[in-house]
């Protein structure tokens, strides 16, 4: 009944008084309540996994704190010919199953029965349940042997995420962890100072789709490098493409570069650059330097290779700020302003945009970026063509 009952809840486009009154005269109210909450978690999981209609997700914590399928991949690959390796705090089994398809075995550990009785239902879904053992278990007082090990201790409680002391005690079992036994992974919030980290032999900050996701502390066999940025694209829990750039080297500030005249590229980093402290690397590899010394933003006199570390664009017109001045340059140019970034800028996007309320523009007008940024002590509009 609880099957004919999913399924019937993923036919509902839109839940209402109606559809609820049609699946209660064919299941118990506290079934449709179930299935209708699940179905909802799997159209959520559309964008992070593959095949997400037969995941099961037993809360929303439980989903958002899911590493994405392309994200886990990535990070699996590092365990890849490993015999057995040991997941602790393993939720909805997101970092399992990409472990799972590298290493021979994982055992996966977690208080929660809930999470345990999702992820075993999850492996079924990926074909790996012969490879992955759920133990309901306290890491306080037990952790399995294993050849390797990745910990993914909790970010936030009923929804709540969790203050700088509560997530202290987090990275510290993980420093305690990798202190034990080396060859330890350690996912944590995206958020974190890389200087809270110094204890790991490598720090990887990935983003993906341009949002920062995790930082992740390597260590002992695991770790490649000193410092790491990753950035994925992904479309429905698939790898688009993924580009790396790391180095052992302490980080380096990029040299300054020229002005932001008409025709010069302007590069915005992904966040996992900047955060990795990899700028100056970025900078070396693509001919550029810095705008400002206070901004991380690039520019070049020239177009450097596409490359996903950073988003490119080509400057139109460079003025003093004044928003009637972006209204006239707008308006003579015939561009629509398609979206407002701000930098070191007293005014948020949202008030720029305002601001540009009742503009006529053609209806086939190009679209461009209109940039706030503070240069020194001048705040600038820079109106640029968002490159491919």
């Amino acid at each position: 009944m609880g099957q004919r009952a999913l399924a019937a809840a993923a036919d509902v486009s839109s839940v209402d008084a109606a559809s609820i009154a049609r699946m209660r005269s064919s299941f118990p109210a506290d079934l449709v309540s179930a299935a209708l909450t699940l179905s909802h978690f799997r159209l959520r999981a559309r964008e992070r996994f593959s095949r997400p209609h037969g995941m099961y997700f037993d809360s929303s914590d439980l989903l958002e704190q899911a590493t994405s399928e392309p994200l886990a991949r990535h990070k699996a690959a590092r365990f890849a010919g490993l015999q057995t390796v040991a997941d602790l705090c393993c939720g909805a089994g997101g970092d399992t199953l990409g472990i799972a398809g590298q290493a021979s075995r994982v055992i996966a550990v977690d208080l929660s029965l809930g999470g345990l009785l999702c992820l075993r239902a999850n492996a079924q879904n990926q074909g790996l349940a012969d490879r992955v053992l759920a133990v309901a278990a306290d890491i306080g007082h037990w952790v399995p042997p294993a050849d390797a090990y990745h910990i993914d201790p909790p970010r936030r409680d009923a929804g709540r995420r969790f203050n700088a002391n509560e997530s202290a005690k987090w990275v510290d079992m993980v420093r305690d962890l990798t202190e034990r036994y080396r060859d330890v992974a350690g996912k944590l919030g995206p958020a974190i100072a890389p200087d809270t980290l110094a204890w790991a032999d490598e720090v990887e900050f990935i983003s993906e789709n341009g949002t920062l996701k995790q930082a992740v502390s390597w260590a002992g066999r695991l770790a490649r490098s000193r410092r790491t940025a990753t950035v994925i694209r992904s479309a429905l829990g698939r790898t688009q493409a993924l580009e790396t750039i790391t180095s052992d080297q302490p980080a380096r500030v990029p040299k300054a570069a020229g002005q932001l005249h008409p025709g010069a590229m302007l590069y915005e980093p992904d966040p996992a650059v900047v955060r990795a402290g990899l700028l100056g690397n970025l900078a070396e590899r693509i001919g550029a330097g810095l705008v400002d010394p206070h901004l991380p933003l690039l520019v070049s006199a020239e177009a450097a290779e596409p490359t996903l570390l950073a988003r490119r664009y080509q400057v139109l017109e460079r003025a003093d700020w004044s928003i009637k001045r972006v209204r006239r340059l707008v308006r003579q140019r015939s561009w629509q302003v398609a979206e407002v970034k701000t930098r070191a800028f007293a005014c948020r996007p949202e008030q720029i945009l305002a601001g540009l309320k009742g503009l006529k523009v053609p209806p086939d007008a190009p679209p461009v970026v209109l940039w706030a940024v503070r240069l020194g002590q001048k705040p600038m509009a820079v109106l640029a063509r968002r490159l491919a």
